[in-house]
């Protein structure tokens, strides 16, 4: 059996370096200050009337805004939702007073009378189901 010949590795140029790279200079930047556009009420614009749950696409197109816009509020107020997400009411009306645009909650009907008194009517008692399996003692078919 031939002996196994020692592993050669690539010659090393020095010992490896320590630390980080040192950093480029970087030009001095004056800093931005971002002012937070005031938020606008459309005047003559009447509320615009949202139910409990809302879709994002749904919401846009009751706004009346694009979509993109209703979805970067939405991620401004830490929301992240899809064009097929469902929000609550509380949401949606966070977003479009953020859009500048009145809101207001859809009002429920009352319960009809002749509902109430159906449900008061005696039910009649439901008969229980049985079923039968019946059992095969074998495992396979006979021949």
């Amino acid at each position: 059996m031939p002996k196994a010949r020692p592993r050669r590795f690539p010659p090393q140029r020095g010992p490896r370096p320590r630390g980080r790279r040192p950093q480029r200079p970087q030009p001095a930047v004056a800093p931005v200050e971002q002012v937070a556009p005031a938020v606008a009420v459309i005047e003559g614009r009447p509320p615009v009337v949202l139910p409990k749950q809302v879709s994002v696409r749904e919401l846009a197109t009751l706004l009346d805004v694009s979509i993109v816009d209703l979805m970067r509020a939405l991620v401004n107020m830490g929301t992240m939702a899809s064009i097929n997400t469902t929000i609550d009411f509380d949401t949606a009306s966070l977003v479009a007073t953020e859009l500048g645009i009145e809101t207001k909650a859809e009002e429920e009907a009352p319960p009809a009378v002749e509902d109430a008194e159906a449900e008061l009517a005696p039910l009649k008692p439901e008969l229980e189901r049985v079923t039968f399996i019946p059992f095969v003692g074998r495992s396979c078919p006979r021949e």
